[in-house]
């Protein structure tokens, strides 16, 4: 089995994006649903329903809103 290439550069906002939301709302959708539910095993069928949903909606927003955020965030930093 070979290892997985790398992708080329021009994915990288994409590859970023995908990783940082799928990593937020996981921490979110666990942070809302385990206090309430307990750590069941139903309880983290309901966290991965929730999660999957989440990342479906956040992942094409946060592509969307990536460089209106890279351009705040330009105005409020000094250039390097």
């Amino acid at each position: 089995m070979s290892p997985m290439q790398p992708l080329p550069s021009g994915f990288a906002p994409y590859l970023f994006a995908a990783i940082q939301s799928a990593v937020t709302t996981g921490v979110a959708t666990g942070i809302a649903t385990f206090p309430i539910l307990g750590l069941t095993v139903q309880s983290v069928t309901r966290w991965g329903i929730s999660w999957g949903l989440s990342w479906l909606i956040m992942l094409p927003i946060v592509l969307a809103l990536a460089p209106l955020i890279r351009r705040m965030v330009a105005t409020m930093t000094l250039p390097e």
